[in-house]
């Protein structure tokens, strides 16, 4: 195996890719639309957004594999910022510098390997959108230009501000490694703390009269069932798979978290009313059970219950407060048959009760 040089230019490259603030950030469905467009129009089982940091190659998105993060030294994309060029290894099993190479001769096995390498806003090449096959294959013109396509659809997304500004206040208070402390490691969302940040500088904004939120309390039904017929492995599995579903269903500016075992957060940023949160709820429950969960060769079935309060302008409430709510409500979801979405802001005999038909 042979490590990948550093480039010329690697101290200027570090600098644009920190100023990006991407680094060590939840998931966004923006960029997990990508790969799973890259995944599908190549027709290659592994797909990801690589970014090479100073010392491991960082997955903004991956699809195909769990992992977040691979030494720099063992990368292809290492390889791939080098040059402007398409980066193309039919076999790597046959190329002397990835010989040796933990990737290639255990898991995940990588025999092909395209990157498509990806610039920063000011043109320095920070990492790639690349595709893996376990099987050594060529790549023809039209894929070549898909991959590019979709590579420049990655730069795109790169040079847009993050929407919501609670997300960008989140990250602009806080070093890289910090902010692995507010990510769940399994899912990649947000976790507790990441979700209390979130949501207290939503009430505050809806306090002074600048909008509206909204927040839900998402539970999958029935879990234990899961983990007990398919193992906790399995489980896992279904979670990050039940997590990617929720946050395909939300606006980009909207917060998503695992609160807890089974148990997620979302809060909306500025809904505008009852109703469009309402839509949006009902939306990423019917998302949450749209087919069962593949896991290797098994099929699992997963619905959820969720729990809904609507925060107007000029409310004034604590997180303690609104979390009660929302868990209240979802409490009502699960008592009344499961897989639906229960309101808060109803009263008892007039409760919002969706049911997937």
């Amino acid at each position: 195996m042979i490590p990948p040089l550093l480039p010329p230019d690697e101290t200027s490259r570090q600098a644009a890719l920190g100023r990006l603030q991407i680094l060590d950030t939840p998931l966004e469905e923006r960029f997990e639309r990508i790969t799973r467009l890259a995944r599908k129009l190549l027709g290659v089982p592994i797909a990801a957004i690589s970014l090479v940091d100073h010392d491991r190659q960082w997955f903004k998105s991956i699809q195909g594999l769990c992992d977040t993060q691979l030494p720099r030294e063992q990368s292809f994309c290492g390889y791939t910022i080098l040059s402007d060029e398409l980066n193309v290894i039919i076999d790597a099993s046959l190329d002397e510098r990835f010989q040796g190479n933990p990737l290639v001769v255990g898991e995940p096995n990588v025999s092909f390997y395209a990157g498509c390498p990806i610039h920063s806003p000011d043109g320095f090449r920070i990492g790639a959108l690349c595709v893996i096959d376990r099987k050594p294959r060529r790549i023809g013109r039209e894929d070549r230009q898909a991959l590019m396509d979709l590579g420049m659809m990655v730069e795109t997304e790169l040079r847009e501000t993050i929407a919501s500004e609670v997300v960008r206040d989140l990250l602009g208070q806080l070093a890289s490694e910090h902010r692995l402390n507010m990510i769940d490691p399994l899912t990649r969302l947000w976790n507790r703390d990441g979700l209390s940040d979130a949501l207290q500088s939503q009430l505050q904004r809806v306090a002074s009269e600048q909008g509206t939120t909204a927040v839900m309390m998402v539970d999958l039904d029935h879990f234990k069932k899961v983990n007990d017929q398919y193992g906790h492995l399995a489980g896992d599995e279904v979670l990050r798979q039940a997590a990617k579903r929720m946050l395909g269903s939300l606006r980009q500016h909207d917060i998503v978290g695992r609160f807890g075992g089974e148990e997620f957060v979302v809060v909306l940023h500025d809904p505008g009313s009852q109703m469009t949160a309402l839509r949006i709820a009902q939306r990423l429950r019917v998302r949450i059970s749209d087919g069962p969960i593949r896991v290797s060769e098994l099929a699992v079935p997963v619905t959820a219950s969720v729990g809904l309060v609507f925060l107007p302008c000029g409310t004034d409430a604590t997180i303690d407060q609104v979390l009660k709510q929302a868990d209240d409500a979802l409490l009502r979801a699960k008592r009344t048959g499961r897989d639906r979405l229960v309101c808060a802001n109803e009263s008892t005999e007039n409760n919002v009760i969706a049911q997937a038909s």
